[in-house]
């Protein structure tokens, strides 16, 4: 079975970053914040902790990272996520 990582990683490290915030989107929209944890996501990915430390500094240039693409000018991802889990 492939993971995302080794999708994503075929693909480039712009995937591999989309993987990583496509993961901790899905977490924050189904669980909540408590879910958003660098392990976590990690274990959903497929990829190492180390993965998202250095793509990221740790979580809160991940929760940043969250943030501006969920932010007007990003394509709205964010909330067309939160808008098709609250139905």
């Amino acid at each position: 079975m492939t993971t995302a990582y080794e999708k994503a990683q075929l693909a480039g490290q712009n995937a591999v970053r989309t993987a990583i915030l496509d993961a901790a989107i899905r977490l924050l929209a189904d669980e909540g914040p408590a879910a958003l944890t660098v392990r976590r996501i990690s274990g959903d990915v497929g990829c190492s902790t180390k993965v998202i430390y250095t793509m990221f500094g740790g979580k809160d240039g991940l929760v940043e990272a969250l943030w501006r693409r969920a932010s007007p000018g990003s394509g709205g991802r964010w909330r067309r996520r939160r808008a098709v889990t609250t139905r």
